[in-house]
């Protein structure tokens, strides 16, 4: 019985080092936690894997390629699997991806798309970092917005204002040495271009039925008029893009059509840049586009969106178009120290794509405006500018007026949809502007109220 005591106080003894071994063990992993929202240095962080999608044209694929390059050797630990986006990727679209974690993690967006994913509960707030108002601090706050919760979901990466461009050579070819100012004056130099019977137009409407296809070809239009970006009411209940001056810019492309100034076709090639139209509306793009593809001699002016006659222009007179980059949250992953370092490894990935070095490379690839405030100021933007000349100069001074879309509800891209159905209707001469609209409105309220 004696032996068996002390064998049961030995292992009892046992016992109680073990889990005093245990329980300090666990103290230090619980002590060693580190939360990676926060942490003040990453380099010890373990290999963390993120996605990224490129975009657009060649050039700008291999520039991501090479950014991801650059970047993980600054940060070996971690690893960004870069690929070329799929077509077609916006909302809806994008939630195959999202939940079989095949998606970007940094994600490039507009804002008012960004409303969709905040619905939806795909965005992580930037805000969340230590460091991101001093982030913050360098773009443009035009060109940004805080949601009505308080968060920032997104930060500007480029942007670039609408404005027409008109084609030199036919302008002259009918007495006009500048640009329209309003309607009748468009209206003039569209009339006489087609009384030279040259086979020539005055612009080629977008006619594509995405909703995008509103916010950069009919929105400058609708802003020019209105003097604001507001097509639902403040409260997020009604819409408002009927209005009497709303309507005016939709009858601007039904005068187009019926007097047959406009070329209505889609086309691979820009008519613009081939002399087939005299006008064009784009975005700082199109100054590198026709650097790189019309022909040699095409010569070009850029000009304000035309307003109504009797007018005088608003404080806003075009839409500013901003790409912005938001953090698209790894569904199926619990909260934890996986998940945050998804979320930091991301955050320093975009950070590094809107620094300085970066956009200017960016900027010289694709004529896409950086929103840092100090744009003209930084010495490592100012070759680029240079190398565009003086149109760029004016393009930006032309557009200083610009506003970003909308940002009343979060189904600012629903109801888009209507206003490009309802702008269509009036291309193809299905109906007259104010009814198109109308319409449009009693659809467009039909999606808001579904949505309370």
């Amino acid at each position: 019985m004696e032996s068996t005591g002390r064998k049961f106080r030995l292992m009892l003894a046992y016992a109680l080092v073990l889990m005093l071994l245990a329980s300090s063990f666990a103290g230090a992993v619980r002590a060693e936690a580190v939360d990676w929202i926060t942490a003040e240095d990453i380099s010890d962080m373990p290999e963390t894997t993120i996605r990224y999608w490129f975009y657009e044209s060649p050039e700008l694929t291999a520039l991501g390629a090479k950014q991801i390059e650059e970047f993980q050797a600054l940060y070996p630990n971690i690893k960004v699997h870069g690929s070329t986006a799929p077509d077609n990727t916006d909302n809806e679209m994008l939630m195959p991806y999202v939940t079989s974690r095949t998606n970007s993690n940094i994600h490039q967006s507009v804002n008012n798309e960004d409303l969709w994913y905040i619905d939806h509960g795909l965005l992580y707030p930037l805000s969340n970092f230590p460091d991101f108002e001093e982030v913050f601090a360098r773009y443009d706050p035009d060109l940004n917005y805080r949601w009505k919760d308080g968060n920032v979901y997104s930060i500007s990466w480029y942007h670039t204002p609408m404005l027409m461009y008109y084609s030199k050579e036919l302008l002259n070819s009918v007495g006009w040495d500048r640009a329209p100012e309003t309607y009748s004056e468009f209206f003039e130099i569209a009339q006489k271009i087609k009384d030279l019977g040259t086979g020539k137009w005055m612009m080629s409407p977008a006619i594509g039925e995405e909703w995008w296809q509103w916010e950069f070809a009919v929105q400058p239009f609708y802003i020019a008029a209105t003097g604001s970006s507001q097509v639902i009411s403040e409260d997020g209940t009604k819409a408002i893009f009927d209005s009497e001056k709303g309507v005016k810019a939709i009858e601007f492309f039904e005068t187009l059509v019926k007097n047959d100034y406009a070329l209505i076709e889609n086309a691979d090639i820009s008519p613009f840049q081939t002399g087939q139209i005299a006008a064009v509306i784009e975005g700082s793009w199109e100054i590198r586009s026709i650097k790189d593809n019309a022909p040699v001699g095409f010569e070009y002016f850029v000009g304000p969106v035309p307003i109504p006659d009797g007018q005088e222009r608003g404080p806003y007179d075009t839409f500013s178009f901003v790409r912005n980059l938001c953090i698209i949250e790894e569904l199926g992953v619990p909260e934890g120290e996986e998940r945050d370092r998804v979320r930091r490894a991301s955050w320093e990935f975009l950070k590094f794509l809107i620094s300085d070095e970066q956009m200017a490379q960016h900027f010289n690839a694709s004529g896409d405006i950086p929103c840092t405030v100090d744009l003209l100021e930084n010495p490592l933007f100012a070759p680029v500018l240079e190398g565009y000349g003086d149109v760029m100069k004016q393009f930006m001074e032309l557009g200083k007026n610009g506003i970003i879309g909308d940002m009343n509800s979060i189904y600012e891209v629903e109801v888009m949809d209507k206003m490009q159905q309802a702008y269509l209707k009036v291309i193809h001469g299905v109906a007259i502007a104010k009814d198109a609209l109308a319409q449009g409105v009693v659809e467009a309220d039909e999606v808001l109220e579904k949505g309370r």
